[in-house]
């Protein structure tokens, strides 16, 4: 969940899937999610969802294309989250979708 959700906010919109996409695309490069690290207290994970920017480490081989792509959409604010036509319409991750 991203953090507007997990905090209640009333008014959440599709930059939250942006956050869910961006965590998906996490666990599946590290095979974690974020916040393994909490000894499974659902309290913890939620604050940390809520207040924290997500740590993780990505395998050094990954490309410098998907961490940038990973940065924008795990930005804790969601009005600093670009949208799905944002990311597919101009950043370097997508630049083969937009090349075929």
């Amino acid at each position: 969940m991203a953090p507007e959700v997990v905090k209640g906010e009333r008014k959440f919109g599709r930059k939250a899937d942006i956050w869910s996409v961006g965590i998906t695309v996490v666990e599946m490069l590290t095979g974690q999610t974020p916040w393994h690290n909490e000894l499974h207290e659902p309290i913890a994970v939620i604050l940390k969802i809520a207040y924290e920017q997500p740590q993780y480490q990505l395998p050094v081989e990954t490309d410098d294309a998907v961490r940038s792509l990973l940065q924008s959409m795990l930005v804790t604010n969601p009005e600093g989250r670009p949208t799905a036509k944002e990311l597919i319409e101009s950043h370097p991750a997508f630049e083969l979708l937009r090349s075929s």
